[in-house]
């Protein structure tokens, strides 16, 4: 009996000093076609599974809300858009910048309208968030006239294509796939993210919470970023193969998608990322000042307590090693 007790007291202790194994770090995106490469890493096995979850959401929105609500620890978002998470008091960081919009975003109206002008006086919808705006922005601009002479509707991102094919709404700003859907079956765009260069930038942002043990889940996720870029470059039309399923596009339609896309890789990260004065301040400078002047943030960020290349330069000196 005595024995007995000291063997099942012996496997308490080895138990409780067993190291508990952490969850995986989740990685929230939404559906847009920027986020892809990490839709390969996942899909082509690239990612190491246990260590890091890809969460595909509906819209920027709802990567936004789960992000602030703990539900997950990383997320791909807009620049601008985290931006205003953090001025709300959200502790993050940005640990990688992953593809510019140069096209990919737009306003596309039903075909009768065919040229700004003909938008003054419509209904148009977009989701209640920064790159709305901006777009809006910049397409009164473009055409002259004020916010006065359009109908706004505030709605997420999945609604946007729904409420343009029945009426609802006579225009819709949106983004890529859903763009190209309404492209090929002759909706019009009116105005892009193309006339608007380097503005809609996406990153890479984790929670400021997240443990030391965990964070090195993010060197793998970046890895993981890199594999699936390179996989896309390299082996075009395999990815799209693979990606083109449920879009309801055509390879063709899905590939001519990826134009208004430019992806960085990790040397871009390092170097965006890096510096007294990074680069990505650097370039965000008339980013930062609109959404200022749009009461979309109050002030500057603080670029030296935002930026992290740490694990971006880890993911080169790994990714050196598997190739």
């Amino acid at each position: 009996m005595r024995l007995i007790l000291m063997s099942m007291l012996l496997i308490v202790l080895i138990n409780g000093c067993s190291e508990v194994p952490e969850p995986p770090l989740r990685l929230g995106i939404s559906a847009w076609l920027g986020n892809d490469p990490f839709i390969l890493a996942r899909d082509l096995d690239l990612l190491k599974a246990p260590r890091v979850r890809v969460v595909e959401l509906s819209s920027i929105a709802e990567t936004k809300r789960n992000l602030r609500n703990g539900e997950l620890e990383a997320a791909s978002l807009t620049l601008d858009e985290a931006l205003r998470l953090v001025e709300e008091g959200v502790a993050l960081q940005i640990v990688g910048v992953l593809s510019l919009s140069d096209g990919a975003d737009g306003i596309i109206a039903k075909p009768s309208i065919q040229t700004l002008q003909d938008l003054q006086g419509k209904r148009l919808a977009l989701e209640d968030g920064a790159v709305g705006r901006l777009l809006l922005r910049g397409m009164l601009m473009v055409g002259g006239y004020s916010l006065s002479d359009l109908h706004l509707q505030y709605m997420d991102a999945p609604l946007h294509e729904k409420a343009l094919r029945s009426g609802q709404v006579d225009a819709v700003i949106t983004y890529e796939p859903m763009r190209s859907r309404l492209l090929a079956d002759g909706y019009n765009e009116l105005f892009s993210s193309g006339w608007m260069p380097g503005e809609l930038v996406d990153v890479l942002v984790v929670r400021n919470d997240l443990s030391p043990r965990r964070r090195q889940s993010l060197v793998d996720l970046l890895v993981g970023w890199e594999q699936g870029l390179e996989f896309l470059n390299k082996h075009t039309d395999a990815a799209v193969e693979l990606l083109v399923r449920g879009s309801e596009l055509t390879p063709q339609e899905y590939l001519t998608a990826f134009n208004g896309i430019y992806f960085h890789n990790l040397n871009d990260s390092v170097s965006l990322l890096q510096g007294d004065d990074p680069g990505l301040a650097q370039a965000s400078r008339l980013l930062v000042s609109i959404l200022i002047e749009q009461q979309m943030l109050s002030e500057a960020p603080d670029w030296s307590l935002l930026l992290d290349d740490q694990y971006a330069r880890q993911a080169q000196l790994k990714r050196g090693e598997v190739r």
